[in-house]
């Protein structure tokens, strides 16, 4: 709202410096002139970027061609190889494919049967399987956060279908299980995660949509600022639009350095779980620890880039 009133009384003053105009139409064509000039110029208020480019980020889909940011479907194997996630979802996929057994309850997750198979195939941490097994009596598929996320996303992605009393993988996808296409796979998860899931889905912290919205600006930003190891306390600054900042400003509620805590869970861990940054953490409480500084992967630059035409 202050950036708006900021633009009011620009052109306001532009008025009033210019004096009588011929006609409204002139008046309007000043006016016009001096829209399309600022909204071609960088401005410090949207992390240094026009906002033209802060448009083109937003509103197109990321899928246009004329999008700033272009995803590289033709990534080797051996790049993707680190990534958790995408080797969890091929797991999950071709297991799916080979079963002939129903795998689904009547509201929809995944039954026990294969979420204990799920349990064993995915590379899941010890730690976690361990705390699952003694705190659940029974598993169900929202007792295991990664194979909740899984089922989640390739629905969302259109990768899955339930069918009956089963989910199965939609034939025209079953190829990308190759590992030739696992850039093309990774790029389609990649793009469902962050447009079509919620990011903030049982991360306990107030809804903020806003903050999805923007992940086109926080990667870009992240793309000119993270070579290097950053700190969080002076990057996150600049990983969200003023309006997004307002937002997590607005539900705020009392915990430490709150809107970094915010970044971290509602951004950061998502970024990771792509294996697009890598994050140092240090120990805030016994039992939790704090992401401190963070810069990008080498994936980051292979799979992402930028081109502002």
């Amino acid at each position: 709202m202050k950036h708006k009133n900021k633009i009011n009384e620009e052109i306001e003053q532009l008025l009033l410096q210019h004096g009588e105009f011929a006609s409204e139409e002139e008046a309007f064509a000043l006016v016009e002139r001096y829209i399309n000039q600022r909204n071609a110029q960088p401005d410090p208020a949207l992390g240094g970027f026009s906002p033209d480019q802060v448009s083109s980020l937003l509103n197109l889909p990321w899928d246009d061609p004329g999008h700033p940011m272009q995803l590289n479907e033709m990534l080797s194997p051996s790049v993707l190889s680190p990534v958790r996630f995408l080797k969890n979802a091929r797991l999950f996929l071709t297991d799916l494919m080979a079963d002939t057994r129903p795998n689904a309850t009547a509201t929809g997750n995944l039954n026990r049967r294969f979420v204990a198979q799920m349990m064993e195939r995915l590379d899941i941490e010890p730690r976690i399987l361990n705390q699952i097994r003694r705190i659940c009596k029974v598993i169900n598929e929202p007792d295991v956060g990664e194979v909740h996320v899984l089922r989640l996303v390739c629905d969302v992605a259109g990768l899955i279908r339930l069918r009956g009393k089963s989910y199965q993988v939609v034939k025209e996808y079953e190829t990308l299980l190759h590992e030739s296409n696992a850039a093309v796979l990774y790029t389609i998860l990649f793009e469902a995660y962050f447009t079509q899931f919620n990011l903030g889905y049982s991360d306990g912290f107030p809804d903020c949509p806003g903050i999805q919205s923007c992940i086109p600006i926080t990667l870009a930003q992240l793309a000119r600022r993270a070579d290097q190891w950053q700190d969080l306390s002076t990057l996150s600054s600049h990983l969200l639009l003023p309006a997004c900042r307002e937002e997590i400003d607005a539900s705020r509620f009392s915990i430490d350095d709150y809107d970094l805590f915010f970044v971290e869970i509602r951004i950061l861990t998502h970024l990771e779980t792509f294996g697009l940054i890598e994050c140092q953490r240090q120990q805030k409480t016994k039992y939790t620890n704090r992401v401190t500084r963070l810069r990008k992967t080498g994936l980051f630059d292979q799979f992402i880039s930028f081109d502002f035409k």
